[in-house]
């Protein structure tokens, strides 16, 4: 078989190219640019062939990879829902970054090293548009509850309202999600990732506005203190946490990709798979060993793996 082309040459002699296979005609009702499917296929990192309105071997086997990573078949002929897919994984999107809390009755500090955005996640910069939103919090947990926090139960101890900090950084990342939305960026173009509590803020989050959101990526998701502490504070991992967890398991539309580590002293894979048997289908949990602990996002042994799950993950849910 012979791909066939015809070209057109305007006054400025930009020379826009189309192409129809010849097995069966393009579903479009308008032929579309090989131009412009050349430069979102280059967004998508899959083609690094020229911008040359060529329909070459390379620039075809570029769209049936992006097909196939997004669970599509490579058929003779592309068609309009193909060409949409395309569109819209290669249009601008956003993912907020939320990063740990060391203290929960104290104002997290930002620009501490441990708080940064992990390079698996700065390195998507440029993939498929993305722009990375980095909410610095400002919650910990008080003496007096808002109102409009989510949730029921909330417990104090020494005068302080337990775990309310989580749900804070649930309304903070709420508001921001809506300005986002008031700047016209639409909810299948806004990701949420996050570190220790901002993971698990994340969590909670994809349970309280699924419909606002695409996806999360959470690293090391954690709140209520560490393991070997369940009974020097009960309070913590016998309460708050349990009650945290029943947030985060009633909606399943959204998907999620945790990872977590095995020498975490707050959370391993073991002690997350309440959330893999509660989206068995739309859950990804992704168990490492790098001897890192609860900072392996900054020093991950598997880097190059990690960052490949993530690129799938994002380019597959659009």
């Amino acid at each position: 078989m012979v791909d066939s082309f015809y070209q057109v040459l305007p006054m400025h002699k930009i020379i826009v190219v189309f192409f129809i296979l010849l097995s069966c005609e393009v579903a479009a009702e308008e032929k579309f640019s090989v131009i412009k499917l050349q430069k979102n296929l280059t967004l998508l990192r899959l083609y690094e062939g020229p911008i040359d309105g060529f329909w070459d071997p390379e620039t075809k086997n570029a769209m049936c990879q992006f097909l196939s990573d997004t669970g599509r078949p490579c058929g003779a002929a592309i068609n309009e829902l193909d060409l949409k897919k395309l569109n819209e994984a290669a249009s601008q999107k956003v993912i907020i970054y939320m990063h740990g809390t060391n203290n929960p009755r104290q104002q997290e500090n930002c620009h501490w090293s441990y708080n940064a955005v992990p390079k698996s996640i700065k390195q998507v910069l440029g993939f498929v548009n993305f722009h990375i939103y980095y909410l610095c919090s400002s919650a910990a947990d008080s003496q007096k509850l808002q109102e409009n926090l989510p949730g029921d139960g909330v417990h104090y101890q020494f005068g302080h309202a337990n775990g309310s900090y989580i749900l804070q950084r649930v309304v903070e990342l709420n508001n921001l999600i809506d300005s986002l939305h008031a700047a016209n960026v639409r909810p299948e173009n806004i990701f949420v990732a996050g570190h220790s509590a901002g993971g698990w803020s994340a969590l909670i989050a994809a349970d309280t506005f699924p419909e606002k959101f695409n996806g999360v990526i959470a690293f090391a998701p954690a709140c209520c203190g560490p393991r070997h502490e369940v009974d020097l504070y009960p309070i913590w991992r016998q309460i708050v946490r349990p009650e945290q967890q029943k947030m985060m398991t009633n909606n399943p539309a959204l998907k999620r990709l945790v990872f977590a580590y095995e020498d975490d002293e707050y959370n391993r894979s073991t002690d997350l798979e309440f959330l893999q048997s509660a989206f068995p289908e739309t859950l990804q949990l992704v168990n490492q060993n790098c001897g890192k602990g609860h900072s392996t996002h900054l020093m991950d042994c598997n880097s190059a793996e990690t960052q490949n799950i993530i690129n799938k993950f994002l380019i597959i849910h659009q």
